[in-house]
């Protein structure tokens, strides 16, 4: 348990649970943030996996035993599920689960948007981590940063995964991701542009450059929701850069090349796309009803 510089009676809870069980270690540290914590948390961890939980979110009674068999006689270093929206209302009414796992590749389980983008929602292999750590120099979306980074860090062959949801994410309207400002995903934004081109294999750099388009594109959104023109007028330089990126890369159709720069250059073309998109998962809605 890492206590990180917490004000309230948690760092004597911490050592109460402590005193009762041989296997908890608490560390006490002033506040540095989360992805601090996180990552001496894994430095220090001897255990065979490792797995990341929010804490105001919950977990199914069968969160590890369905994720850790997912790992077992199967090739893999990762295994994964889904998540559900929950208040936390009834957390005891959980639905019983019959998994079933579907095995990807790392660079599979990267593109196909299965897998949760932040550290949650999986259990990796300690030794398929690494020396990968969370950036503490980043305020918001370094866990996202973080598990791009670690699908890609070759270590991780294979994922597992079971579409059941076993992870119970709890979002409150005050939470990071609906009050941080567009201007403070510039640094995010710069970070995983940094990273097009850190690896040998041309398909993994295209993947980076796609999902740079995709932060730009959401980044570029909100600063035109909250008339940023300061951001705007960062993410007009961003996407000259990325679409000169993405044309250089032979990885893929020159159509397919095209169609990503059009959404990188246009905010138009991106708010059609995302509206096509929605309607479809509403007609798709409908029809299972």
């Amino acid at each position: 348990m890492i206590d990180d510089g917490s004000t309230d009676s948690s760092p004597q809870i911490c050592d109460e649970y402590a005193k009762v069980e041989k296997r908890i270690c608490v560390i006490h540290q002033e506040n540095k943030g989360v992805s601090a914590a996180r990552n001496i948390g894994v430095r220090l961890a001897k255990g065979e996996y490792i797995s990341f939980v929010d804490a105001d979110d919950y977990l199914h009674p069968q969160y590890f035993e369905i994720l850790i068999n997912g790992l077992k006689n199967r090739d893999a270093e990762a295994s994964c599920c889904k998540w559900t929206w929950d208040t936390c209302e009834n957390p005891q009414l959980f639905p019983e689960v019959t998994p079933s796992y579907e095995i990807l590749s790392a660079e599979e389980a990267f593109a196909s948007g299965k897998i949760e983008k932040g550290p949650v929602c999986k259990i990796v292999k300690k030794a398929a981590i690494g020396k990968i750590e969370f950036d503490e120099n980043l305020a918001f979306l370094e866990d996202s940063i973080y598990t791009k980074t670690l699908l890609l860090n070759g270590l991780i062959k294979n994922v597992v995964f079971t579409p059941s949801s076993l992870y119970y994410y709890y979002q409150r309207s005050d939470s990071a991701s609906h009050t941080k400002p567009a201007a403070e995903r510039m640094p995010a934004l710069e970070c995983s542009y940094a990273r097009i081109g850190m690896y040998q294999e041309e398909i993994r750099n295209y993947l980076w450059i796609e999902s740079t388009v995709k932060l730009l594109c959401s980044t570029r959104e909100a600063a035109q929701y909250e008339k940023d023109r300061e951001t705007i007028s960062q993410c007009k330089i961003m996407a000259r850069k990325l679409v000169l990126k993405i044309m250089e890369s032979q990885t893929q159709p020159r159509s397919k090349r095209i169609v990503l720069a059009v959404l990188a250059k246009s905010a138009l073309a991106y708010s059609i796309l995302l509206n096509g998109k929605n309607q479809l998962r509403k007609l798709k809605h409908k029809l299972r009803r």
